[in-house]
């Protein structure tokens, strides 16, 4: 089976070091093949309970987080639910009200709808308060969530699932998102359920986990890549209306990947949550009657126009403020006004434009309380490192890339210093935080590309986090033309200088000036000169045509 692989995925997996074994499970596609989810801490208890609560047709109900990952995992539940025969009570929090996570608030709502079984996902892991509530109102509580464990003790639920508890021991199992702890979870309670009655194929349900896990940037490991592929090949079979609304509107040319997924899809769904309430998300995933949805859809669209003007704003402020401290090791930044629904995109944006951990901070709504989104750089495990200054912090949570807090203002000053003294006082460190955007899987001339060269490629995805997009070197280009697109993208054109006869391939540096750092890009002293690049190969489409492009990570002259 290796032998017959095409030549390029396999000499760059090669090179990141897996062996023949590994590579064939890279492939592979057998769900035979991944870990039994009952090695998840407390997932046979909390199956049975459901179970139980199936049979007994009791009243459950689900509280998710307001991003993907949470709204996709109420949606999967909501179907598993459904094809039980039990309609569950949805209920979500509002990011400027309740805040993130499940509270005593939302126990005692829960009480009042007469729910005897409340089941969190992609949250929960924190809810020590809501646990005890819940105890108090002789309510079952039952905690999914991946988010690591930071405090010493678990909540006192009736069960907590999460295979990033302390006492996990399988790795492979780590890696889920939210949403595909929720459908392990469905999957241990449809065997015990199984046994007097017949429950249809949760296999379907993997359109759903394939959303949650890539927006969620998820480690994409062999597990997580089974599931995903599967499920992205479900999307395209529209089993349910809310997920096919994202593809009817889908413009006839653009290229279905995974890419499509993180920057398409989950923007919108995640719009709602960021600036209002994450209802209409939820209702657009679960709704199956296809005029509903697109009532649901044209909302979420303008949602998320408002978001990318609300976003742009900030992005250009942060990054004219950073650019005075650009010496600092980390971005850490705080405006009071800053919209707290896109603070957490500003992070990623930063880290993009000025290659190192961003935290943004802003106001929260609770006076004399700032709270952050942070978004990590390179290898450092984010939420491991903040976890040393956790004595600073109100509220804090996330994982290896990204995390969240709050802290009381007047701690801000404190908690910085010390933050940025860790990063240069830390020898330890000092590898996790090297750029790496001028490495490079595998060296290739520019006239090897072609359509089959990038399908061969693309075969490899989705790429994300432990999977990421090759980077080739190419070290012979001529710039033969050039343009400046909305002020700092750079559109190229280049030819192979060795061949007589060379097609130009065009090539696209976004933000070239801020990405390039102090290293200042003039492209007028460089037309007409041979270059190396460093970059991502891949299809673009103009016009309904379908072109190979250049996504240049750096130039070399």
């Amino acid at each position: 089976m290796i032998n017959s692989l095409p030549p390029f995925p396999l000499k760059i997996l090669r090179k990141r070091g897996l062996g023949d074994e590994e590579i064939r499970d890279f492939f592979s596609q057998d769900l035979r093949e991944i870990p039994s989810f009952t090695l998840i801490p407390d997932m046979e208890k909390a199956a049975n309970r459901i179970a139980l609560a199936i049979e007994e047709k009791e009243t459950v109900g689900i509280f998710g987080d307001y991003d993907v990952d949470g709204t996709t995992s109420c949606a999967l539940f909501h179907f598993f639910f459904q094809w039980c025969g039990l309609e569950t009570k949805k209920m979500q929090p509002g990011r400027f009200t309740q805040g993130y996570g499940i509270h005593p608030p939302s126990i005692e709502e829960a009480k009042e709808k007469e729910i005897s079984l409340l089941i969190t996902v992609d949250c929960g892991i924190t809810a020590h308060a809501a646990a005890k509530k819940a105890e108090e109102l002789n309510l079952d509580l039952i905690i999914t969530d991946h988010h690591r464990q930071v405090d010493d003790d678990l909540p006192s639920a009736y069960a907590v699932v999460n295979p990033n508890r302390r006492d996990s021991r399988n790795e492979d199992l780590k890696a889920l998102a939210g949403v595909g702890v929720a459908f392990a979870l469905c999957v241990e309670v449809r065997k015990i359920l199984m046994k007097t009655r017949v429950i249809p194929s949760l296999y379907p349900l993997l359109s759903f986990v394939s959303i949650g896990t890539l927006c969620d940037l998820a480690p994409l490991n062999n597990l997580n890549l089974k599931l995903v592929r599967h499920g992205m090949k479900l999307i395209l079979e529209n089993k349910f209306a809310g997920i096919a609304s994202f593809l009817q509107y889908r413009a006839m040319n653009d290229e279905w990947d995974g890419e499509y997924i993180t920057f398409e899809i989950g923007p919108k769904i995640n719009s709602k949550g960021r600036l209002e309430h994450p209802e209409a998300s939820l209702m657009l995933l679960i709704n199956e009657d296809p005029a509903m949805t697109k009532i649901y859809y044209e909302k979420l669209y303008r949602c998320n126009e408002e978001r990318k003007k609300v976003q742009k704003e900030i992005v250009t402020k942060a990054q004219l403020l950073f650019k005075e401290k650009e010496d600092e090791k980390a971005v850490i930044l705080y405006q009071a006004d800053w919209h707290e629904g896109v603070i957490g995109i500003v992070a990623s944006k930063m880290v993009e434009s000025f290659k190192r951990p961003a935290l943004i901070f802003t106001n929260s709504s609770t006076p004399g309380i700032v709270k952050s989104s942070a978004r990590s750089y390179g290898s450092l495990d984010l939420c491991a490192h903040l976890s040393q200054f956790s004595h600073f912090f109100e509220k804090f949570g996330g994982h290896a890339k990204a995390a969240g807090l709050s802290m009381k203002k007047e701690n801000l000053p404190l908690f910085k210093k010390a933050f940025l003294d860790s990063l240069t006082q830390d020898s330890s460190l000092k590898d996790s935080l090297i750029s790496h955007e001028e490495s490079w899987d595998e060296e290739v001339e520019l006239s090897m590309i072609s359509p089959q060269f990038i399908q061969q490629i693309r075969e490899m995805g989705p790429f994300g986090p432990m999977n990421p997009k090759p980077k080739f070197l190419i070290k012979k280009c001529r710039l033969v033309d050039f343009s400046i697109l909305k002020e700092n993208h750079l559109k190229c054109f280049f030819v192979d200088p060795e061949k007589s006869i060379s097609p130009k391939v065009s090539g696209i540096y976004f933000n070239f000036n801020d990405r390039a750092g102090k290293k200042e890009i003039i492209p007028q002293e460089l037309l007409n000169k041979d270059l190396s690049l460093i970059t991502e190969i891949d299809f673009n489409f103009w016009k309904n045509k379908k072109f190979i492009q250049l996504m240049i990570k750096d130039l070399l002259f």
